[in-house]
């Protein structure tokens, strides 16, 4: 029997992994929301992963099987193409991850250093922590989870005093186009809905409850987050790369005058805890889906994948913005968040009636 995380755990790495994107929030990269805006983009990204979230969420209530598991139920070939389908995902979630904090590092902290090597040493330090399972990534998140939110508090409360209103326009002063249009591609990134579907039979908890937990916290925080960001950067911090890492730079408490080298610190752990789940869920996938165990090397060909996919995708912040962004990546999400769960659904529950139907 695989080993099982409690839903504590497991809502502490999804929120982990999806903090990140907006740790490494890259501000050119925007649609140009105006910050007063930024409300209603939290409200249609949510609507786009409710919708997204929804197939996997029906199949851990009703089959308690991960969809790879539910298309090899209809069929062993369908269920070798989801698992294939899926790792690939995975992949692509972890190398757009190392890429984003690739390119902070490279560009904010290191100018035109290469890490490749660091890169390379935090996707092992991720494989060996696949290795140990999903427990162990549990414990762990629940910790940096802890760390992360009393240092956002912090940080937050620490900047208020630098807050100013005039930051803001009038609401929709450019209508409601653009923030629809940041809030669905916004969610086509949101690669952690497809933890979801494959994860979920190594969680000891109810889904739907997990998920709108983790859906409303997220969003809060990243809303929260925002509109402190826009009220005390202002036009500056529109001007920066990095928002988040300009208010850790402003932000101050007593002894803590760069507080940007902690959150920088909970930031690799984030990364670390991100590829370390993308890759066990890749091996789960695997599993699932060819019904046999991950050999033991496969963690370092999903390693060797990962940085492959990093090194092309993370050459320049203009490169990597086009590419995250593509319609072609929007449509994959989509294609594995809502129709490939679908697609197994509808094959399962038609082999079975015809199995009922032949045995009549």
């Amino acid at each position: 029997m695989k080993e099982k995380i409690n839903a504590v755990q497991f809502f502490a790495i999804i929120f982990l992994c999806r903090i990140t994107e907006f740790f490494t929030y890259i501000a050119p990269r925007e649609t140009g929301v105006l910050p007063s805006d930024r409300l209603f983009v939290v409200v249609f990204f949510s609507l786009f992963c409710i919708i997204s979230l929804l197939p996997a969420l029906v199949i851990a209530k009703k089959e308690k099987k991960s969809v790879p598991t539910l298309a090899k139920s209809a069929s062993p070939v369908f269920g070798k193409i989801c698992a294939i389908i899926y790792i690939m995902a995975f992949i692509w979630a972890a190398a757009e991850s190392v890429s984003r904090f690739e390119l902070f590092i490279s560009t904010v902290m290191f100018p035109d250093t290469d890490i490749n090597l660091i890169t390379a040493l935090l996707l092992f330090a991720a494989a060996f922590a696949a290795a140990k399972g999903v427990e162990a990534i549990g414990r762990s998140s629940v910790t940096v989870t802890a760390v992360l939110a009393a240092s956002f508090v912090i940080i937050i409360l620490t900047s208020l005093s630098e807050f100013d209103a005039v930051n803001f326009s009038p609401l929709l002063y450019n209508g409601i186009g653009t923030p629809f249009s940041d809030g669905f591609s916004s969610a086509s990134r949101t690669w952690e809905i497809l933890f979801f579907a494959v994860m979920l039979p190594s969680v000891r908890a109810n889904p739907t409850k997990t998920a709108a937990a983790w859906l409303t916290v997220f969003s809060l925080a990243a809303l929260t987050g925002f509109f402190v960001i826009d009220g005390v950067t202002g036009m500056y911090g529109e001007r920066q790369m990095f928002k988040l890492y300009t208010l850790t730079v402003l932000a101050k408490l007593g002894i803590l005058e760069r507080f940007d080298d902690v959150m920088i610190g909970i930031w690799v752990l984030c990364e670390l805890i991100k590829a370390s789940f993308c890759l066990l869920a890749a091996s789960r996938a695997f599993e699932d889906g060819f019904g046999k165990r991950a050999p033991k090397y496969f963690y370092l060909v999903l390693v060797g994948a990962v940085f492959a996919v990093f090194t092309v995708a993370a050459r320049s912040v203009s490169k990597f913005a086009e590419t995250a962004s593509s319609p072609a990546i929007q449509t994959a999400f989509y294609l594995c968040a809502i129709l490939l769960p679908v697609i197994a659904a509808v094959s399962s529950n038609a082999k079975k009636k015809k199995e009922v139907k032949n045995l009549a």
